[in-house]
Order: C-alpha cells, then sequence, then structure tokens
C-alpha cells in the first residue's frame, strides 16, 4: 500500500476516535469526577421514568411480537392470497419516522375529537399506556416483520416437510418446529426491537406526556432543556440507565448469537411448499388486510385527511380547507427546516458513503494494523441512544473547550457529526459485505494492466460497488431527513429541521399544519424511494 492510503487509513482512525469515541469517552470521565450526580440516579423521579420505560417497553414487545409471529408466518409460509403486496404494505413504515405513527393515532384516537372516537363513542383514549403500547408495538413492527420473514425464507423447508410427513398439521408445524428453530432469530430481533423503542424520544414525548408517562429519554431531554453544563450532566447521569440498558441488550445478543447460531440455510437450492390454508383462505386473507389497514393504512389515511382539516376529526365537506398548508409554506421556519434537513441528509449520506468505502476496502483487502478494531470503532456508536450521543458532542464540541469561537452548539456541523457517528455503523455494516464480495482477482488483474492502489480503488472497485453506494446512501438519508431524537437537543432557533419542526407544530402550534408536513414528508419520501429503485435498476441494466 502507498503512503497516501497510509495517510487515509490513519486520517480516517484518528476521525472516528476522535469523533465517535472521545465525546462519550470524555463525558463518562466527567460524570464519574462528580459523584454527586449518580444520585439522580435513585431519585424518585428517574426510578418512576425508569419503570415506565421498563413497562412500556416489555408491553410493546408482546404486542408486537403476537403481531408479528403469525403475520409473518402466513406471509412466508402460507398460499394466502396477496402475499406480496401485504408483505410490502406491512414492511412500509420501516422508511418513516416512528414519531409520525403518533401524530396519527393521536388524530384517530385523541379523547372527545379523535376520529375514532367521533366515530364510534368516546370509549378511546391514546393518551394511556395502553395507548403508548400500541403505538410503539405497530410504529416498531418492521423491525421484527422483516427480520422475521428473512429467516423464514433462509430456513431449510425439510425440517418442517417431515414433521408433516410424520402427519402433524400445519399449525403444530408452526408451533413445535418452525417457531423453536428461529428462537434465536426472535431474540436477537427482539433486543433490536427493546434498544429502538429504549432509546425512542418522539413517540414517549407526544403520547406519554400528556399522559403524564414519562419515561427515560423524556426526563433526559427536560434535563438537557434546563441549560448550562449542570442541567447536560444531570440528563447523562440519568441517560447511564439507557447505556446499561444498551450494553445489557448488546451483550445478550452477542451471547445468543454464539451460543445458539443455528445453521438453517442448506447448501443446496431449496423451495419451500406452501402450506394450504384450504377453506382459512379468504377469513385469514381479510383479517391480515384488516391488521394491515389498521396498522399502517388507517394512521396514514388519518394523516392526510387532518391536513386538510380546520377542527380535527370533523368530515363535513364544510370543514375542508387548505389553510394548513397555506399556514406551513408562509412559516419562515419551514423553509429553513427543509433547505436544513436536505442539505444534512445529502451530506451525511455522501459522508457516510466514503467513510464506508475507505473503511471496507482497509478492513477487506488490506493488512492493516487494527482494521478489525477500526470497524468496531465505527459502528459502536450504532448501539448507544441518540439522546446520549447528543449529550456527549455538546460537552465536547458545544462550548467549543472554552473558546467561543469554537463552539459548534447551535451550527448545522454539530448535527452533522452527530449523524454521521450515529448512521456511519449501517454504512460500514453494507459496505463490508459488498466489499467481500468482490473477486480480490479484480484487483490484481487492474495492478497487471498498470493500474496503481487509487486507480484500483478509483476505477475498478467504485464503479462495481455502486449499487452499494446507493442503497448505504438511501440507508442513511432516509432516518436523517426525519431524525428527532438527537436533533432536538441540538438544534436551536434558526437550526429548524424537519423532525423538530414537526414535533413542535404537534406539540406546541398547530397539530394540522403538523400533519401537513407530515404528508408532505410522507410524500417526499416514497417519491425518493421510488427514483433510487429506478436508478438502481437502470445502473444494473447498464
Amino acid at each position: 500500500m502507498n503512503r497516501s492510503l497510509r495517510s487515509v487509513y490513519v486520517l480516517l482512525f484518528v476521525g472516528v476516535c476522535f469523533f465517535a469515541v472521545g465525546p462519550l469517552a470524555g463525558l463518562l470521565v466527567r460524570v464519574f469526577s462528580h459523584p454527586e450526580y449518580f444520585e439522580i440516579l435513585i431519585e424518585k423521579e428517574t426510578l418512576r421514568a425508569l419503570y415506565q420505560t421498563v413497562r412500556l417497553c416489555g408491553g410493546a414487545l408482546v404486542a408486537a411480537l403476537m403481531l408479528a409471529l403469525p403475520l409473518s408466518w402466513l406471509l412466508v409460509r402460507t398460499d394466502l392470497p396477496g402475499r406480496g403486496p401485504l408483505r410490502r404494505i406491512f414492511q412500509f413504515p420501516y422508511m418513516l419516522p416512528p414519531y409520525l405513527f403518533a401524530i396519527a393515532w393521536a388524530t384517530l384516537a385523541i379523547p372527545t375529537v379523535g376520529f375514532l372516537n367521533r366515530w364510534f363513542g368516546n370509549w378511546i383514549n391514546i393518551y394511556s399506556a395502553m395507548g403508548l403500547i400500541w403505538v410503539f408495538a405497530t410504529a416498531y413492527l418492521p423491525i421484527l416483520t422483516s427480520s422475521l420473514c428473512q429467516a423464514l425464507e433462509s430456513m431449510d423447508p425439510s425440517l418442517e416437510e417431515s414433521a408433516r410427513v410424520c402427519g402433524a398439521g400445519p399449525v403444530r408445524v408452526a408451533f413445535l418446529v418452525t417457531f423453536p428453530c428461529l428462537l434465536p432469530t426472535i431474540a436477537s430481533v427482539s433486543l433490536l426491537f427493546l434498544l429502538a423503542v429504549l432509546s425512542a424520544f418522539g413517540v414517549p414525548a407526544l403520547i406519554g406526556n400528556p399522559a403524564r408517562l414519562y419515561v427515560l429519554t423524556t426526563r433526559i431531554y427536560s434535563y438537557a432543556k434546563l441549560g448550562g453544563l449542570s442541567g447536560t450532566d444531570k440528563a447523562f447521569a440519568v441517560s447511564l440507565w439507557l447505556v446499561g440498558g444498551a450494553i445489557v441488550f448488546i451483550a445478550i445478543n452477542e451471547w445468543l448469537r454464539r451460543r445458539f447460531l443455528t445453521r438453517l440455510v442448506v447448501g443446496k437450492a431449496a423451495r419451500h411448499s406452501l402450506v394450504s390454508l384450504g377453506r382459512g383462505r379468504l377469513p385469514l386473507w381479510i383479517l391480515t388486510a384488516s391488521t394491515a389497514f389498521i396498522i399502517v393504512i388507517l394512521p396514514l389515511a388519518a394523516i392526510f385527511l387532518s391536513s386538510f382539516l380546520r377542527v380535527a376529526g370533523d368530515l363535513r365537506p364544510a370543514n375542508f380547507t387548505i389553510d394548513n398548508y397555506a399556514y406551513l409554506f408562509e412559516m419562515a421556519e419551514f423553509s429553513r427546516s427543509v433547505i436544513n434537513s436536505l442539505y444534512l441528509a445529502g451530506v451525511t449520506g455522501v459522508v457516510c458513503v466514503v467513510v464506508a468505502f475507505f473503511i471496507a476496502y482497509f478492513c477487506d483487502r488490506t493488512r492493516m494494523p487494527l482494521r478489525t478494531l477500526f470497524e468496531n470503532l465505527a459502528s459502536f456508536p450504532f448501539a448507544i441512544p441518540g439522546a446520549v450521543i447528543a449529550l456527549a458532542l455538546i460537552v465536547s464540541f458545544g462550548s467549543g473547550w472554552g473558546f467561543r469561537r469554537f463552539a459548534l452548539l447551535g451550527s448545522p456541523l454539530l448535527l452533522l457529526i452527530a449523524y454521521v457517528v450515529k448512521y456511519l455503523a449501517l454504512s460500514v455494516q453494507n459496505m463490508v459485505p459488498a466489499m467481500a464480495s468482490l473477486d480480490p482477482n479484480l484487483d490484481e488483474a487492474g495492478r497487471v494492466s498498470g493500474a496503481g492502489p487509487w486507480g484500483v480503488l478509483l476505477r475498478i472497485l467504485a464503479p462495481l460497488l455502486f449499487p452499494a453506494f446507493l442503497h448505504v446512501f438511501m440507508l442513511t438519508v432516509l432516518p436523517v431527513l426525519s431524525e428527532l431524537t438527537m436533533s432536538v437537543l441540538l438544534t436551536g432557533p434558526g437550526l429548524e429541521t424537519l423532525g423538530t419542526l414537526m414535533f413542535q407544530l404537534q406539540e406546541y402550534a398547530q397539530p394540522s399544519a403538523a400533519c401537513a408536513l407530515a404528508t408532505l414528508l410522507v410524500a417526499f419520501l416514497v417519491v425518493l424511494v421510488g427514483g433510487a429503485r429506478r436508478l438502481g435498476a437502470l445502473r444494473r441494466k447498464v
């Protein structure tokens, strides 16, 4: 490897340590140097928030599993009509911000004026523990369904066929063979689900706060908004419960992976024989389609309708208006939030693609020292709750180390650093396998033809990895466009993003305008994903 590539490796390694690991380590040292902050961990309000977090996370996981397990089995293992479209509907929320479903269910089931309460009597209250569990379960359901469907598709079908030959019925095979074989996968994705719910802010803030159900993330937000380093340190002290929970989940997940790893994918081509539902096809299709309607279509339709209403829940023709969109476009904050979000998402996507490309190259194509550690350090922050990363960056870079001219708090650069630190892991974890899939003989052929290391990198590997670049770019851009957990702590006046503006409109100003903004965001995300798929298809044809 030539000297310039070695310099790039050292620069990236130092950059990852400085921006991703350094702030977390520095804030940890700061808090441990002030033992008095640990008293906050056992305060009554903190323990109550911890109890609510555990209770709501556990309830949401149970509800989500009750939905995900039968749905995944029906969509993959049976001859259910319309399995393909139904599966895409259930996976569609994966590209939407979870707090959008909190806004949707607030319009549907808010006491007295919600659509459902107007139509079926005032008996549903989304501002309750059960309401919060329902929103958590449905908003994060794609985490479970997408992984379980993939696991079912890759599982050796001979295991289930042997059970059927022995006389077991479809339901018995599912409960005695299929799901037990998938227990390690179920446990792993359940831990990922819990980690996502544990670190969520938007859903508990929009649904839990009106019900006085305060969780750890909303408690952290309250302390952080007190201002000053004292408030930040108190917030980070509370966030140690989140860090501890994340570490426990990651450790359990790793133990499960090593202890119960089962090879369910056969070496030969294996085609699943679909279970015939017989007379149950139509009733089960109606049940599955109704579930898709309630979980996905109904909330999105409620947001769309609410964006055209003067008074929430009233569908009389005279109540329809476009004033909510006019109000939105007249706001100076709206144009700023669009520009800020597009700029930050685009730059974050490009930076993550470039950095992940070099990390994948160094890890797979070279023998550079500490390359495995490099990959792990780049992926580590993704497991840390976003609120903790934001607090660490505020303490490390927000004040400029005492020099005002270097202070980054309230600047786009601090948001950009936060986004790159958090979502670089997604890029690295997808780019490394893509790089490993390219035959090393391509590198050798390039060198024989006279290409240097940079020529092989940029003229051979980079063009071949264009589909991976596009995939990684979209994986980064989609969450950044509407990110809320970190943005709400790092933004200030003049630095609104789409996520923070939607949160402010729903929580403080104009919920109908929040629905209008949510409608525009969903439409833009659909167009963006469709355009990316079209571009990828054209590239493959070329």
